[in-house]
This record gives C-alpha cells, structure tokens and sequence, in this order.
C-alpha cells in the first residue's frame, strides 16, 4: 500500500459469507492492496477465481505474478511480461473473473515448484474503492488410486466429482474395481476434470470377514506420461513379510506371514536428448529426492500402481566414448507398508 491505500474486512459486503476484502484509495495513483504467495508444481493444471465488485467508477483488479520468470496470467490463461490482471471488475455488482492455466514447464522455470504471487488491488489510475471475495484455487484432476484396503470385490467403487460441494451437482466420472493391495481406473484415464470437489463412493457393504471399510491411501493427482520407456523393461521386486523359525532339523517354519506383497519398482532409463533428462530429474525433484510420495503406473495397460517413497540418492551413468551424450539414470520406488503389514 502506499499513500491514501488501505485495506479493511468490509462486514458490509460481501458475494459470500459475512465480510469481503475491501481496497480503497482516496487519490489517484496510490496502491492499495493484499497478496498471497503460493507455492505451485510446474507445469501444473489448475483453475483459479475469485469474485470483484467496483463502485461502478473505478474497479479492482486480479494479478497472478510468477516471480522467477517475471511474466503475468493473462485472461485466457497465458503467461506474458506485461504486467496484466486476469480479472477485474468496475461494475458496483459481484462478478467471478475465473480462469484456467498451466503453470510454466519444469523446462521454463528450471525446477520442480516456484512460487506464484496473487495480487488483489485498487486500480490505481482512479480513486474510489473495490471489493474481493471467495479467491479459490485448485488443481485440476486426471487419476485416482487407492492403495492398502481391504475393500471387497463385490463393493462397487464411484469416482464422483462436483462443482458445488454435491448440492446439486453430482456426476458419476469413473467406476473402478477394487483389486488388491492397490487400483486406479486402468486403461481410462479421464479426461482432465477441473471440478473442485471428489468424492469416493462405495456402493454396498463389506462383509463380515472383511470387517469394516478401510484404506491406507486414496490419491488424487495429474498423471505425467513419461516420454521415454525404460531401457531394459521395468522389474517389480515382490517381498512377503514373514518370521520364520529355524528347527532343530535344519529346516523352517514360517510362523508369521503377513496378507499382503510389498513392491519394489525398479527401471532403468537411457537418455541422449538432453530433454528426456530433463525428465528423470523431474522425477526425483518432484518428490523433494524422496522426502514426498510417489506414485507409479509401470504400465497403464495394466493394473499394478504403487505408492512409496524414493531412496534420497539416485545413479547416473554417462557413456563419454559414445557418439553422442548418452546417460543412464536408474530410478527406484519401495512400496510403502500398508496397515496390516508387521511393524
């Protein structure tokens, strides 16, 4: 703010609820204003809105800034260096200035997050004031999966999604079958659903064997293809948690076998474009090198999905006497302990 700019919760307006953010100036050319930083994935999906009303002589203005590139949102949901608002309003009535946008690729910005800032303010070429109200972001949505369950087959599974918190909007988007220890909708991925609100629906009731419903993991996201398969193919490594004995014989006994198999993904990827590295870097900085869950269709013909963590160190091998700049990069995924699993 500067000058003659503040910024008060006005209980006097509002779209929404009980109070708005109100902008005021009482001299042309001061600022008044309030920002957010958020911290996004690049090349993420995502819709944004917020509401604006002016005093019918001068209005307010919405303002997504991305810092590390310097370039604004524009209304159409591009990105450019001129310092423009995606939304803004002068009318002395509520309108919603939405829009829906990708945030610059890991190429462009030259990392796995950056920081956008959203700027609500007073245009300042006149005086007088604005108002803002029910600002909302959130990602779009393109895969489903749950992992370490003990659904029944028999349940059926509902993907719903909703742009009104289901009051009045409920649409059906995937059916999916509850196999085990994991599923997702195999083979369909949905198109992007840029609804605010999901929602996963069992219809039925687990047995009595299967005791009560749970679920270790249910994951919502944005499914990235890789632009390269692995060279050789993928291998899953399968470990069945057990106690054994050792008997006087020589021989064992398992006294302890736990239901379900843990996972362990394993592919090697070769690379000469230095974009498709590109890619395996992304893997490992998307997932802050392991510190944050991963989550890995080896094949989306298939019906295996693993969720788990990756080691903090990856292996990368480059081929100096080759033609060309070849690299190697192993990638490694150790599925993470479901509930029923032994300590």
């Amino acid at each position: 703010m500067s000058g003659s700019g503040v910024t008060i919760r006005d209980t006097a307006q509002q779209q929404a609820g009980v109070a708005s953010l109100k902008c005021s100036n009482t001299t042309a050319g001061h600022l008044a204003q309030r920002h957010q930083d958020i911290l996004m994935r690049a090349g993420e999906a995502a819709e944004l809105e917020v509401y604006i009303r002016g005093d019918g002589a001068s209005g307010g203005e919405a303002v997504l800034h991305n810092p590390t590139t310097n370039k604004y949102l524009n209304s159409g949901g591009g990105w450019e260096t001129t310092a423009v608002a995606f939304g803004s309003r002068t009318a002395a009535t509520w309108a919603k200035s939405p829009v829906a946008f990708n945030v610059e690729s890991y190429s462009i910005v030259r990392g796995d997050v950056c920081r956008l800032r959203l700027t609500l303010r007073k245009a300042a070429a006149s005086s007088g004031d604005a108002w803002f109200d029910e600002a909302a972001l959130w990602p779009t949505t393109n895969f489903l999966s749950v992992h370490g369950h003990n659904l029944d087959p028999a349940l059926t599974v509902e993907w719903r999604v909703s742009t009104d918190n289901f009051v009045s909007n409920n649409v059906l988007l995937r059916t999916l079958s509850a196999l085990q220890p994991s599923f997702w909708p195999t083979a369909t991925f949905p198109a992007s659903s840029n609804a605010r609100w999901h929602r996963l629906r069992l219809v039925g009731t687990n047995s009595p064997a299967s005791d009560a419903v749970w679920i270790g993991e249910w994951v919502l996201a944005q499914a990235k293809a890789m632009q390269r398969l692995p060279n050789p193919g993928p291998e899953i490594e399968f470990e069945q948690a057990q106690v054994r004995h050792r008997l006087p014989t020589g021989g064992q006994r398992v006294v302890r076998l736990e239901e379900h198999r843990r996972r362990i993904w394993r592919s090697s990827f070769r690379f000469v474009d230095p974009a498709w590295r590109d890619e395996a870097y992304e893997v490992y900085e998307r997932s802050s090198a392991g510190a944050h869950p991963l989550v890995v269709v080896p094949n989306d013909m298939e019906a295996t999905v693993l969720y788990g963590l990756l080691p903090a160190n990856r292996i990368e091998r480059r081929h100096p006497d080759s033609a060309s700049a070849v690299t190697d990069v192993d990638v490694e995924l150790e599925e993470s302990a479901f509930p029923t699993w032994m300590a």
